[in-house]
């Protein structure tokens, strides 16, 4: 699974630049209903007037449409939905799992055809001592958990890459394209674009031209910290677009704020700005305070065709469109 490196022989291998994660959650505490756990956070004002608002599944659903796709059928059945994520996370699967758990908390049925595809002989044991294992095992939750609800019928792989280098990320994203594992690739992390050793961006802008060429479609978040990112370092906020987010061959995805009715019905929607914190960049000494939609033009691509309506010169900017985000979902 290892990439392939510089051309030249006598030319240095690529830096290998981790990528960090820092999921956003809320741990709230039900009460059960008939099979279906009901949060007091549901249907609260957006404002945080009356508290914290969040949203089920069923919400979720109702507001951006999906509720009428999956009651004629349309559920993702036949396709298969792979997200990149790095480590491992032993708590998702078996009849007490993350996932077993959110079906049986939110009445979901069509349990998923989940599958971990990891690094071979290369990703560790799972270290509840490492923060930074915590993060990415808590991010792979989320992110399994919201593409089994928003696509109930289709086949997910989760693919775990040996660490949160960029280089270890793109040889599994190279695995599974070339393996044709799925249908959808999703990654839910990102850096500055100057951050990535330029080989192994331009052999990233190479496998990704390569998968759409065959059919793939790939999602990668914006980022959640506005116009910022963490420097090289990961000691200062810089602006910058993030990577792979920027790429042209990627549907960017960004945050907003979603406000609905105890059934799910949208009463309002703006940007990804949390309402009890704001959006900050990127501080080394509160990694976590960082709430709100990224976005940005790329430094690196050119705009492509598909925005040609954009006024900013000629650059690239993310993200495409935008989604639910923050610490207002349950």
């Amino acid at each position: 699974m290892a990439l392939v490196g510089a051309s030249a022989s006598s030319a240095a291998a690529p830096t290998a630049h981790p990528i960090n994660v820092n999921p956003q959650t809320l741990h709230l505490a039900g009460t059960p209903g008939p099979g279906i756990v009901h949060f007091s956070c549901q249907g609260k004002p957006i404002d945080g007037s009356q508290g914290i608002s969040c949203n089920s599944p069923a919400q979720i659903q109702q507001a951006y449409g999906y509720s009428g796709l999956l009651s004629s059928g349309i559920d993702g059945t036949g396709k298969t939905i792979v997200i990149i994520d790095a480590y491992a996370n032993p708590y998702l699967t078996g009849p007490t799992g993350d996932l077993a758990l959110e079906d049986a908390s939110f009445g979901l049925s069509n349990p998923p055809s989940f599958t971990v595809l990891q690094q071979p002989n290369a990703v560790p044991a799972y270290d509840p001592t490492d923060p930074n294992q915590v993060g990415w095992a808590g991010e792979e939750t989320l992110d399994v958990e919201w593409a089994h609800v928003m696509a109930p019928g289709a086949n997910i792989v989760l693919a775990e890459a040996a660490s949160n280098n960029d280089s270890d990320l793109l040889a599994t994203t190279k695995y599974v394209i070339d393996h044709h594992i799925g249908d959808v690739i999703s990654q839910s992390f990102g850096e500055a674009e100057s951050c990535m050793d330029p080989s192994l961006l331009a052999q990233q802008h190479a496998l990704f031209a390569q998968a759409v060429s065959e059919g793939y479609t790939i999602f990668a978040s914006s980022g959640d910290s506005g116009a910022a990112q963490f420097n090289c370092a990961g000691t200062a906020a810089i602006e910058s677009a993030s990577t792979p987010a920027s790429d042209p061959n990627v549907t960017g995805v960004g945050g907003t704020t979603l406000g609905t009715d105890a059934s799910g019905n949208r009463l309002s929607e703006t940007a990804w700005t949390e309402q009890f914190f704001g959006c900050n960049p990127p501080a080394v000494d509160f990694p976590f305070d960082i709430n709100c939609s990224g976005g940005g033009f790329s430094s690196i691509y050119g705009r492509p065709s598909y925005q040609a309506s954009m006024i900013k010169g000629n650059s690239r900017g993310v993200p495409d469109v935008s989604y639910n985000a923050g610490s207002t979902a349950a």
